[in-house]
């Protein structure tokens, strides 16, 4: 009876070491599943601590960016209106340079008709001839430039390119409305007129008008 004691006194003593055995294994396998939680824990905080800095680091790109969009518009609009305000500049310095030519030239060019006229009127051929060939010679630039002079003596009036200045009464039909005579020469610059040629007209006399 006493070894029969002794023999449930060590079953139960094995039952309990492998009892507290199990508890130990439990505890050791909790701690570490909570180590290992506790490690995924703290990579989740440091992804989410990262993916914040991340986050942070794109909104200040994008405002820096904005930034530079802002300063590119304002540069580009400025270097649009310099641009602009030195185009509007040469035009007019170059019109105003053209209007200037333009103005010498006919300048010339009257003062060449009036001599060229006073050498007619003179009888001096010598004169006369040397005027012509330096008034050719300006007329053939002239008309490179697009300038022409206009009134000449037997061509029809026209409202458009005469001022008629004078009438000259004909019996000759052909005549009628045509310049008798040119006073002061005209200019013809890119399809308008820079001034009229100033004239004498033809206007034929009959039964019929009086």
């Amino acid at each position: 009876m006493f070894g029969t004691g002794r023999k449930l006194d060590q079953l139960q003593q094995t039952v309990q070491e492998l009892i507290n055995r199990e508890e130990q294994k439990d505890k050791e396998r909790n701690g570490q599943e909570g180590i290992i939680l506790q490690r995924i824990s703290d990579h989740m905080e440091g992804f989410a601590e990262a993916a914040g800095k991340q986050e942070t680091a794109i909104e200040d790109m994008l405002d820096t960016w904005e930034e530079w969009q802002e300063k590119l518009d304002a540069q580009t609009d400025s270097l649009q209106s310099k641009l602009l305000e030195k185009v509007e500049r040469e035009l007019a310095d170059k019109t105003r340079q053209e209007r200037n030519l333009l103005e010498m030239t006919v300048s010339a060019w009257d003062q060449l008709f009036h001599l060229k006229l006073a050498a007619r009127n003179a009888g001096d051929e010598t004169w006369f001839r040397q005027i012509a060939l330096a008034e050719n010679g300006l007329k053939e630039k002239a008309m490179h430039a697009g300038l022409q002079q206009t009134g000449c003596a037997g061509e029809p009036f026209s409202y458009e390119i005469h001022e008629a200045v004078e009438r000259m009464d004909t019996d000759r039909l052909d005549l009628d409305m045509t310049v008798a005579e040119v006073y002061k020469p005209g200019y013809w610059y890119q399809g308008g007129a820079v001034c009229k040629a100033q004239v004498a007209v033809y206007r034929t006399i009959s039964e019929d008008r009086t």
